[in-house]
């Protein structure tokens, strides 16, 4: 499953908004992109190639908070965007019914980690973005520190670069597709790949399908 991403990212060249002058105010504007979303969503995360996808219903509150809900058993997850808020310690890196993807990836929590210094300019696929570095400020989860790639024009996150505490690579987070559902536009696609020396080793696919009344 591959998707032409200049093509699927084209929508936010439409938007515009302020430029943020300072790190953290970009980090805001990534939050919102995300956690602005608001109404129950039905859903799939698609394992590799698509021969393993889980359904699920997200209920989605413009304050950030997302409550995943599962089936076949029942269950129901709870995150707020950009934070670990709620998430058990216990439960925090566990894997979700074999998808490859953790709590701590749901939670985007790095996009409320203090910044190191000021943004990069960087160009993806013919577009620009900051590029913002933040690193874990506690011993809570996987990763030690991440890049935040913000595009430019609308100030929508792009993708998150999660590394490991020995500073290698671990989780890539991406923006794959950006939908307009009523009069909300939204990631409609997230894209969570594993590294491991360098080299994806797996990618697990948040997407969502319909929004119910």
């Amino acid at each position: 499953m591959r998707f032409p991403l200049f093509a699927a990212l084209a929508p936010l060249l439409l938007a515009t908004a302020a430029q943020a002058q300072t790190p953290g105010q970009l980090l805001t504007h990534a939050r919102s992109s995300i956690g602005s979303m608001n109404g129950t969503f039905e859903g799939w995360m698609i394992v590799g190639n698509g021969q393993t996808k889980v359904p699920f219903l997200i209920t989605a509150k413009s304050d950030g908070t997302f409550t995943y809900k599962f089936f076949d058993p029942a269950e129901a997850l709870q995150i707020r965007v950009g934070t670990s808020a709620g998430i058990p310690q216990d439960k925090f890196t566990k894997e979700i019914r074999n998808t490859g993807v953790t709590h701590e990836d749901l939670s985007l929590w790095p996009l409320s980690w203090p910044s190191k210094g000021q943004a990069d300019s960087k160009m993806s696929n013919g577009l620009k973005f900051h590029v913002v570095t933040v690193t874990n400020p506690s011993n809570k989860g996987s990763y030690g520190a991440a890049e935040v790639w913000i595009h430019q024009k609308s100030l929508a996150l792009f993708r998150i670069d999660a590394f490991d505490r020995s500073g290698n690579l671990a989780r890539k987070m991406e923006v794959q597709k950006i939908r307009n559902f009523g009069d909300q536009r939204i990631a409609e696609q997230m894209r969570l790949s594993s590294y491991s020396d360098g080299k994806k080793t797996a990618s697990t696919y948040v997407q969502l399908v319909n929004q119910r009344n």
